[in-house]
């Protein structure tokens, strides 16, 4: 339940963070921009710290589910291919779908989610600090690129942080205690 609310938290605290981003980016205030960039990315990593304390909560064991349907070290590939897939962009690149099966996950928040929104951010700030219009059409690339590869990599994800989850929500009420004061 302390991961559950956390996460809920935190993902309310993060619509609010991006809100600040996109009314810096209206002011053209780049300074702006980078502090509420940064906070969301530090966010975004303390949500992937908090959900990595439960199993059922962790990308790496959807991914060794997965890998254990296989037999060969083929199969097992292709079935961890698949399983990444379909939290991400469920089929191959740059389809409709994308994010149709997506999940608050640690490890898949740290490593996809987190990804994608720092690339954007930091190219809308690029943009901005160049005065020019944010690319829309090469982000598009860039991120389903990024997305696809993501689908393809082997790389391994713990199972649980095995950290004490209130623990880990007792620091995040501390480190937020000012938005959370704020909100009251």
């Amino acid at each position: 339940d302390v991961i559950n609310i956390g996460r809920q938290v935190l993902g309310n605290l993060f619509s609010e963070y991006r809100d600040q981003f996109t009314a810096c980016y209206n002011r053209k205030d780049t300074t702006g921009m980078r502090e509420w960039s940064t906070r969301m990315d530090n966010l975004l990593l303390d949500v992937d710290h908090l959900l990595s304390c439960d199993a059922t909560l962790s990308i790496g064991k959807w991914l060794q589910d997965a890998r254990n349907c296989g037999a060969t070290v083929s199969e097992k590939d292709y079935y961890e291919e698949n399983a990444r897939c379909i939290l991400t962009v469920w089929g191959q690149q740059d389809t409709q779908l994308n994010d149709y099966a997506n999940r608050g996950w640690g490890g898949l928040t740290r490593s996809f989610y987190r990804e994608r929104w720092k690339r954007f951010t930091d190219g809308v700030i690029a943009a901005v600090s160049e005065d020019k219009p944010f690319d829309e059409d090469k982000f598009h690339q860039d991120i389903t690129q990024f997305e696809y590869n993501w689908t393809l990599q082997k790389d391994s994800f713990p199972i649980v942080s095995e950290e004490d989850p209130i623990q880990i929500a007792d620091s995040l009420i501390l480190k937020y205690d000012t938005y959370f004061t704020k909100a009251q």
